[in-house]
């Protein structure tokens, strides 16, 4: 056997990606137009005249809930992988590239809705008057415009919990997903003249989905 000339390459990569929403909004119900004294128009924009809306509207809003919910979206993943490049001569055959490898890649996921996995809503009359919402009469008035910085999407997500009339869990979901690989490629010269490529490379994938404790079913790839 004549020289060999080996070449090797080592990878490895992590990643951390957390993704987090929150959200404050006016749930159920329907809309409410007022003018700009405070009087209800309507609540059905199709079917409001239109000279009683143009230069008019005072304001919109709801007279349900105010709702807190949002999302975070944790997702991590490893690579590893290597490779190694032979090069040599035997006889009259030379294999210009012989190339062994590998890869394993890993992916874990957690999504869980709401705020620590709960939403929140605030519903009670004294409740939402506490967090500043305006109450004429029985009926609870969640501004959805005009937009200021009293009305309910000004509020912070701790003032919402903290007046929370109830709140109710969420399924958070885990996935994950192991995938690794591995084979080699050849490519052979006959004294100079015919060439000869030849490998393998199979794939195999291992995927498992589970729900606050429920583990799914796995599903295998090859």
């Amino acid at each position: 056997m004549g020289q060999v000339q080996l070449d090797m390459r080592l990878l490895a990569a992590a990643r951390d990606l957390l993704n987090t929403s929150t959200l404050i909004n006016a749930t159920g119900g329907i809309d409410v137009y007022v003018d700009r004294a405070g009087n209800i128009i309507g609540s059905d924009g199709r079917t409001i005249d239109y000279s009683r809306i143009v230069d008019n509207i005072g304001g919109l809003y709801r007279a349900v809930a105010v709702q807190l919910t949002g999302s975070q979206n944790s997702t991590k993943t490893h690579t590893y992988a290597s490779d190694f490049a032979f090069s040599f001569k035997l006889g009259p055959n030379r294999s210009t590239s012989l190339l062994v490898f590998g890869t394993y890649d890993q992916l874990k996921q957690v999504n869980t809705p709401g705020i620590n996995g709960r939403t929140y809503l605030v519903s009670s009359l004294a409740s939402l008057a506490k967090i500043g919402v305006d109450v004429v009469g029985t009926v609870p008035r969640i501004w959805l415009y005009p937009f200021e910085p009293r009305n309910h999407c000004g509020h912070s997500p701790e003032t919402v919990i903290a007046n929370a009339t109830s709140s109710s869990g969420q399924n958070t979901t885990y996935q994950t997903n192991d995938q690794y690989s591995y084979g080699a490629m050849e490519r052979m010269s006959l004294a100079d003249q015919a060439r000869l490529p030849g490998g393998r490379h199979p794939v195999h994938q291992h995927r498992v989905g589970e729900s606050d404790g429920h583990r799914g079913r796995g599903d295998h790839q090859r």
